[in-house]
This record gives structure tokens, C-alpha cells and sequence, in this order.
């Protein structure tokens, strides 16, 4: 995820495609891959996962059967959790085929918004 649409905060790196949150708090985190195999005739196996300081914390695995179809397999994932300030959110996407992740940000994108915390 190299390109920002918009981050008002200042806590994702794209060159490391990173998210640090700069306050505690409850997010909801949605990562999404579009990812196209090099041989469309074959059955496989998409899976894009959310890491907090190395753990995932969320995945999804999107089995494909039936090649022979040319389109863009869209993987996405979400979660609610509860990051510390500075944790190291990262997102991780593998298939047990070679292929490519469309990097268009109307395929693929991440995103991160923390729900507002109560009043004390």
C-alpha cells in the first residue's frame, strides 16, 4: 500500500507500508488485495492477513476452483482491536500460486479509523 488517499494523523509509512496509531484506542482496521494468477487455469489459494507487532490478529483465506476464468480475485479482511500507541500494523498477503497484487487503490487498500472513546 504505497499511496495515501488521506491520513490526517500522520501514523501510516508507505514506503514501509506501516500504521502506527499515536494514541491508544479501538480501531477498525480493513485490509483488501486484488490478486490475479499467472496461470488462470489452475486452482489456488488466496490469503490476506492483519499483524499487530508481528502476530496476526485476523485472517481470511479465499479458495479459488475453477480456472479459466480471467478476473481479479478480491481477498479482503476486518477487525475490531485494541491498539496501543505506537503498535506496528502491518498486512500480509501470500497464495500458494504465483501471481500478482493489483496494486490499484480501487482493488487494493488498507485502511485504519479509531471509534471515538468515551467520555469519563
Amino acid at each position: 500500500y504505497q499511496f495515501k488517499q488521506f491520513d490526517l494523523a500522520n501514523e501510516y509509512n508507505p514506503v514501509t507500508s506501516t500504521f502506527r496509531p499515536k494514541k491508544d484506542g479501538v480501531y477498525s482496521l480493513v485490509a483488501t488485495i486484488g490478486f490475479l494468477p499467472n496461470d488462470t487455469t489452475v486452482d489456488y489459494r488466496a490469503r490476506v492477513e492483519i499483524r499487530v507487532n508481528g502476530t496476526a490478529v485476523i485472517a481470511i483465506d479465499n479458495d479459488f476452483f475453477g480456472g479459466n476464468t480471467i478476473f481479479v480475485n478480491v481477498v479482503s479482511v476486518s477487525t475490531i482491536y485494541n491498539l496501543e500507541k505506537g503498535d506496528r500494523v502491518e498486512v500480509f498477503a501470500e497464495s500458494n500460486v504465483d501471481g500478482t497484487i493489483v496494486t490499484t487503490e480501487n482493488v487494493s487498500h488498507f485502511e485504519a479509523a479509531r471509534f471515538p472513546s468515551p467520555s469519563e
